[in-house]
């Protein structure tokens, strides 16, 4: 079955001599019975006034809470396969689709954005900085920006990328890029961007999704395929990286990451479900008491597409299979 999951916190408090605490999960689970146009999730996010975005194999879904608001070709959307979305600085929301481009919505009205169907590849990603253009990775065509008029235009980079997985703009708008060829931090200089450090232990590698830590803005997490986890320092070049055998994992078959709001990290698999790794545990380098989440503690699949976390604090799972 495939599902998207809300994960809400719970906790079985022991009153002892020790004070001992522990922690179990519930799941409530949302499916196309509850009024999700597909159960396929690639991308999950939220807008100011709390609504989830939930982008579909054959749909895009805002969910108030209470109800699912689903928007197709019919309303306006260039293509039913909605692979991610995002909401700008101007609370436009912009949708990116399997092979037909990109869509918007303003004013609660769907729009197809002018020429992007000519790209003829699938959009993996949006972001936007401190400026008014919102950047774009795409699977085979390499990195774009949206200008206020609505024109796409492209970004050169120093070496070539073609497939960008993600994005992260920093405060200083600086680009560090996730590809499927590695992993590049730039600087930008007038949408120009100018190569600072390529991470060599990450050459050819198929970086699948980076997170910029909370806690310390200098820390990044990476997840790659068939190769692992690691921690880096942006600006010193320190990676320290986290084992299979640490991991507890059979494979190394990873999708996403996320530093929730207590510093506890999320990390999803495509077929073992969702490890977690406690602050404390991240802080000392101690994999000893890692979290498993999956078919045999009742996820109901161990494919997680995508993880995100709310303004109130649930944790939200994909799932793709």
């Amino acid at each position: 079955m495939k599902v998207i999951v809300r994960l809400f916190y719970s906790f079985l408090i022991v009153i002892a001599a020790n004070c001992s605490l522990a922690q179990t999960y519930n799941f409530k689970i949302f499916t196309e019975d509850n009024g999700l146009p597909q159960s396929y999730i690639y991308n999950i996010n939220q807008s100011e006034n709390g609504f989830l975005n939930i982008s579909t194999g054959d749909g895009y879904s805002i969910f108030d809470g209470l109800k699912f608001t689903n928007y197709t070709q019919k309303d306006g959307l260039a293509e039913n396969n909605t692979t991610c979305s995002f909401i700008d600085n101007a609370s436009t929301t912009w949708i990116g689709h399997f092979q037909n481009g990109i869509s918007y919505i303003e004013n609660n009205r769907c729009y197809k954005l002018k020429q992007s169907d000519t790209l003829n590849t699938k959009i993996l990603c949006f972001a936007q900085g401190n400026t008014k253009q919102v950047f774009f990775g795409t699977q085979s065509k390499g990195l774009f920006y949206i200008d206020e008029t609505k024109k796409i235009v492209a970004v050169p980079t120093p070496n070539n990328l073609t497939c960008i997985n993600k994005i992260i703009i920093t405060a200083n708008n600086e680009f560090v890029i996730a590809s499927n060829s590695g992993l590049f931090f730039y600087k930008n200089i007038s949408n120009k961007l100018v190569l600072k450090h390529s991470f060599s232990q990450f050459a050819d590698y198929d970086v699948k999704d980076i997170c910029i830590s909370e806690k310390n803005k200098q820390k990044l997490f990476v997840v790659t395929n068939n190769s692992g986890v690691a921690i880096i320092d942006l600006y010193k070049g320190e990676i320290k990286k986290i084992t299979q055998e640490q991991l507890k994992l059979e494979n190394l078959n990873f999708t996403s990451i996320l530093e929730d709001f207590f510093g506890n990290l999320w990390i999803g698999t495509f077929g073992e479900g969702v490890v977690k790794i406690d602050y404390k545990d991240l802080l000392n380098f101690d994999f000893s008491n890692i979290s498993k989440i999956n078919l045999t503690n009742n996820l109901p699949s161990n494919y997680i597409q995508t993880i995100y976390q709310g303004y109130e604090g649930n944790i939200w799972l994909g799932t793709f299979g």
